[in-house]
């Protein structure tokens, strides 16, 4: 190269360097740095759909975390930056992060435990419980596992929960009544919620669990400990909230088709999703159930058919990052044959039909609607919603041509203030709730029509947390409730009671692996209207057996109350994989309401609810699960519950016809329409409940899994401890798509018999002998086939 030239280019290179040097700080202030990260709960689950804020003095960023729990940000500028993560459910979370180059963080979000307005919600799906409370969550692939439309079956497996089931009606009939019973609690202290808010009837302070498909839910919630730790209006253990489906964040169609061996059809059909920039989001599903009833366990010739339609709608709108305005609607329509027994062998020897209601056709109507805007601002946050339920309950018989209906209705409001300091949250709510009933139920209590009760509720609480190993949650309530009834079926009494609770729950964790907890609570029980009512019998002679209920009368002057404590233990095994957990509790209850058949003359029977002995609810809880996205898992559950009166008992209460009701004898349910021989409640609460399970995940997502049920003595059947087994295999087929085998009662147990009135294990009773009880069957062993495709979205992979 010529020497001029280069000069020339040592020069121009030079002029680069100066040119450089003086605009390199412009340079470096025009690059882009990038702040991502992931959000994850305590178990170490992602969490999606948070709204996390990165800002300064001068600017604010919003993002949401994906479906993997993942954000980002890109800013324009190093420095000290707050970090700031809202997710409902969850305490918030800020920190200073300084900002020099692109960055990955690691979030780890703790779960807060304060109702949001009734609602059991932040809990994390995994085993392992760092909380005060003793709770369990049930995804909706828990029920999905094992083919299961209905709520009552994983909730038969779960320690301190069980379902109570009709000692009337045929158990092996699809879709047959049921009610939960959380920790022995009779229903009416059992509340139900939907969404959070409670649907327990204002007639019987009970809700019918076959009324919900578990394809609309996104999870089942069961909550327990004593002084109403759930909000949702007195309970004694706890309470169950079932949580509609939520939307997708993916939009994405569902179609599921099963078909069962005993000629039953399923079809379940979803579409949902988020839209693009997450502003706006849906759920829409639509589930029919179908079923001709069982081949077997049913009475000479009895139909069992049932039909279940239900849809959901959900609208979600988040028109700013810390506004949600969320609006669902559920319906469902149910139509079943109680199936109940035709044959009959009376104490007496004759032989003859059984009331024919228990033969009859029902007709269920539920409309459920909310809906609910949360608000969040700085450290506080507000949540205000407006429920209503209607339900339509008719019946007809097949024998007598007898009609019988029930008209309910509830409506609510509550508002809801919260206030995060640090670590700790608090909150203060009001809420609002009116019910009404009307019944001409041939064969129960009468209900006049304008019978009514009205409830309002202030409530606050708190999570405290001292130190990061220990949390403390408070919470006390008081409310002022009125309610108006006709104990003598015409004339109506106003009632007028004060609703209390407190609760005080306290936690520590020994590192990530032992969490210990404890929690003293005390609490009031809604009296039912049905309780509080009261007219002469319709039905005054039953088939076949010379009894007459002549009628219903209530002596309830004072609410039932109840004050209990628990302790517990959560160790977590082999990583996140494995957990033990155990629990002890006892509750005691003064007042409850029991009904009574008092013998009259020429056997004549009087029906009269009044205040009854003290009772106690206790029991231990054990339970060992491992759950692995790929391996070998299992569940080892066992519970020993005892639900009994432990007196003293008034003065000439066996005069009075209790005869089954015996100090320290678990409820057993009594005897059937047979005078003199009452118990407490209509319900059998066993003295153990056990549930085994094997499983293995194959990487692609296929499963299998073989399950055994085990129901102690006293079990709702009438019938001596046995076990029940199930079995299931899910085949992957693509990433989108699942055919599924599922077998329920593998052995046929109790399927060989028919429902009998007075041919079930006696109950002890207080003279000696046994009081007579109605077998029960199963439903016969079923074979079930489910295909399930996904269209649009992600894999359908539940791990």
């Amino acid at each position: 190269m010529p020497r001029r030239s280069a000069r020339r280019v040592a020069k121009f290179l030079a002029a680069l360097v100066v040119i450089f040097s003086l605009f390199s700080p412009i340079f470096a202030r025009a690059q882009s740095l990038v702040l991502s990260g992931s959000l994850r709960n305590n178990a170490g689950r992602p969490v999606a759909s948070a709204v996390v804020t990165l800002s300064d003095s001068t600017k604010r960023l919003v993002a949401r975390s994906d479906a993997r729990g993942r954000f980002h940000f890109t800013i324009s500028a190093p420095g000290t930056y707050t970090l700031g993560v809202a997710a409902s459910g969850f305490l918030r979370y800020k920190r200073l992060i300084n900002i020099a180059g692109s960055l990955d963080v690691a979030v780890t979000l703790e779960p807060s435990t304060l109702p949001v307005i009734g609602s059991v919600m932040g809990v994390a799906r995994t085993p392992f419980n760092s909380t005060p409370l003793a709770q369990r969550v049930f995804p909706r692939e828990a029920y999905r596992d094992q083919g299961q439309p209905s709520v009552t079956s994983v909730l038969d497996q779960t320690p301190g929960a069980i379902v109570a089931r009709s000692t009337a009606a045929n158990d092996a009939a699809p879709i047959a009544p049921a009610a939960p019973l959380v920790r022995g609690g009779l229903p009416f202290e059992t509340p139900v919620s939907l969404d959070g808010s409670l649907v327990s009837l204002p007639s019987s302070g009970s809700f019918d669990l076959a009324l919900i498909p578990t394809y609309v839910l996104q999870e089942v919630e069961v909550l327990q400990g004593p002084g109403d730790p759930a909000g949702a209006g007195g309970g004694v253990g706890g309470a169950l909230n079932l949580r509609t489906a939520e939307p997708t964040l993916p939009v994405r169609a569902m179609l599921e088709v099963e078909g069962d061996s005993r000629g039953g059809q399923f079809s379940d059909l979803a579409y949902d999703g988020t839209l693009p920039g997450g502003k706006f989001a849906f759920a829409t599903m639509a589930s029919i159930d179908g079923s001709p009833g069982s081949l077997s366990g049913t009475s000479y010739g009895v139909p069992s058919d049932a039909l279940r339609k239900a849809l959901l709608l959900k609208l979600r709108m988040t028109p700013d990052p810390f506004l949600t305005v969320t609006a669902n609607f559920l319906g469902v329509n149910l139509q079943r044959a109680l199936g109940g027994v035709d044959a009959v062998l009376f104490p007496n020897g004759s032989v003859g039909g059984l009331l024919p209601s228990l033969d009859s056709t029902q007709f269920e109507t539920l409309r459920f609607g909310q809906i609910q805007a949360r608000l969040d601002h700085g450290t506080d946050g507000f949540d205000a919603k407006l429920y209503g339920l209607d339900l339509a309950n008719s019946a007809q018989s097949g024998a007598g041509g007898i009609t019988s209906a029930t008209q309910e209705k509830e409506r609510g409001a509550a508002f809801v203030w919260r206030h995060q300091a640090t670590r700790s949250l608090f909150s203060l709510s009001l809420s609002d709730s009116r019910g009404t009933a009307a019944s001409n139920d041939v064969y129960a209590i009468p209900i006049a029509s304008g019978s009514d009760l009205n409830l309002l509720t202030l409530r606050g609480t708190a999570t405290l947390h001292p130190t990061d190993a220990d949390q403390l949650d408070l919470s006390a309530e008081g409310g002022s409730l009125a309610q108006h009834a006709a104990p003598n079926g015409t004339t109506f009494n106003s009632y007028t009671w004060a609703p209390t609770a407190v609760r005080a729950g306290y936690s520590h964790s020994l590192g990530r692996e032992l969490s210990l907890r404890a929690a003293v609570g005390a609490s009031g029980v809604t009296p039912p209207v049905m309780a509080l009512s009261g007219g002469p019998a319709v039905l005054q002679q039953y088939v076949g057996f010379p009894m007459r209920v002549v009628g219903f009368t209530s002596a309830v002057d004072r609410m039932e109350r109840a004050n209990g404590e628990d302790v517990g233990a959560e160790w977590r095994l082999h990583g996140e994989t494995t957990t033990f957990s155990a629990d002890w509790y006892r509750s005691n209850t003064y007042n409850a309401y029991v009904l009574e058949s008092e013998p009259q003359s020429q056997g004549a029977m009087l029906e009269r609810w009044f205040n009854g002995p003290p009772m106690v609810d206790e029991g231990v809880q054990f339970s060992l699960v491992q759950f692995k996205p790929v391996g070998m898992g299992f569940i080892a559950q066992m519970a020993f519950p005892r639900t009994y009166v432990s007196g003293p008992l008034p003065p000439g209460f066996y005069a009075n016809g209790n005869l089954a009701v015996i100090p320290g004898q678990n409820v057993s349910g009594g005897a059937f329409f047979t005078a003199g021989e009452n118990d407490v409640a209509p319900i059998r609460v066993p003295y153990a409940v056990g549930y085994g399970e094997i499983s293995y995940k194959w990487p692609r997502g296929s499963r299998l899994s073989l399950g055994a049920l085990y129901e102690g003595a006293n079990n709702p059947y009438a019938a001596p401890a046995f076990v029940t087994f199930n079995s299931n295999l899910e085949l992957s087929l693509g990433p989108k798509a699942k055919f599924q085998i599922s077998v329920e009662n593998l052995t046929n147990e109790l399927d060989n018999r028919l429902p009998f009135a007075f041919q079930g294990i006696g109950v002890p009773l207080a003279a000696g002998g046994a009081g007579l009880t109605n077998a029960n069957a199963l439903q016969p062993r079923t074979f079930r086939f489910m295909l399930r495709q996904s269209f649009g979205g992600g894999a359908i992979y539940e791990h």
